[in-house]
């Protein structure tokens, strides 16, 4: 059973991180009083910029929405570079924390996660703000081939951090999931003018690029993803590989930060963060302009 002398710490650091106008300090804070106040309980609160959403208060991706602090530092930057798009890939959906958000900037989302508790919880978000025809759930991992792929699910801890680069690692908790190509999904569904693209897929980036080939050739989209060096190297390439591929389509590499992107940078070293891809036709946009760091 709840604690209540949890649920009412954990209600009222909520009001805190979500009211105050103080910046600095918030993450560790939430961290420093959760760590106590975590339990294993879901809750179905409003957020403040993602609408209502069923939470896991035990999982770590998911904990920093109830507390309206996820990702605070990138996401201004993140909703200026996709404002205004026709169409928004969201590939590695989690629970729809970044489609929900991509719903109020695009006129249509495709969202993919082939982890079936994520992508179960991710149609219940959008049920809940009675998005059905505005968000598309697709229950596959996108990749460069067809089939099926073994993934690796994490036992405890983030539970959306599922891979396929974690398999060989977690031969305990693996499961089989189904993969496609992102060119052969967007061909049968006759998709059109795609103009950002999000992928959060632990390591497997890469792969999934090399099955968009088309995609990247033709509509050239604005492309979001996150470089964790321990999950590339796992998988067998590095930063490199990454910007050499998309440098082949003419993209360029930038560093997203709370006041807007840096770069172009040919020698990232990530840890574990954010970068946009960008073409000359990108950067000549006054939305990017604006983000743009001097």
């Amino acid at each position: 059973m709840p604690s209540t002398l949890k649920s009412l710490a954990r209600k009222a650091l909520r009001f805190y991180l979500t009211n105050t106008p103080i910046k600095k300090g918030r993450y560790p804070l939430m961290m420093l009083v959760h760590n106590w106040a975590s339990e294993s309980v879901t809750v179905e609160v409003m957020t403040t910029d993602r609408g209502k959403m069923k939470l896991d208060l035990d999982d770590m991706a998911q904990f920093p929405l109830y507390y309206n602090i996820y990702e605070w530092r990138d996401t201004p930057t993140i909703m200026k570079l996709a404002q205004g798009s026709r169409v928004i890939l969201d590939i590695g959906g989690n629970i729809g924390q970044m489609a929900l958000l991509f719903s109020q900037l695009a006129e249509k989302v495709y969202t993919f996660e082939p982890i079936p508790d994520m992508a179960n919880r991710l149609q219940e978000n959008i049920d809940l703000n009675h998005l059905g025809k505005k968000i598309t759930l697709t229950r596959v991992a996108l990749t460069n081939m067809t089939g099926k792929i073994t993934f690796g699910l994490p036992p405890k801890g983030n539970r959306g951090t599922g891979s396929t680069i974690l398999a060989e690692h977690l031969k305990h908790h693996t499961i089989e999931v189904d993969a496609m190509i992102l060119d052969e999904f967007i061909a049968k569904n006759s998709i059109t003018g795609v103009d950002f693209i999000k992928m959060d897929i632990e390591g497997a980036e890469l792969f999934a690029l090399q099955g968009m080939k088309q995609l990247l050739a033709s509509d050239q989209p604005i492309i979001l993803l996150e470089m964790t060096i321990s999950m590339m190297t796992q998988a067998g390439y590095g930063p490199q590989d990454l910007l050499a591929f998309l440098g082949g389509f003419g993209y360029e590499c930038y560093e997203i930060t709370k006041n807007g992107i840096k770069g172009p940078l040919f020698d990232p070293k990530p840890a574990s963060e954010n970068y946009c891809f960008l073409t000359k036709k990108h950067v000549s946009l006054q939305k990017v302009k604006e983000t743009i760091l001097n």
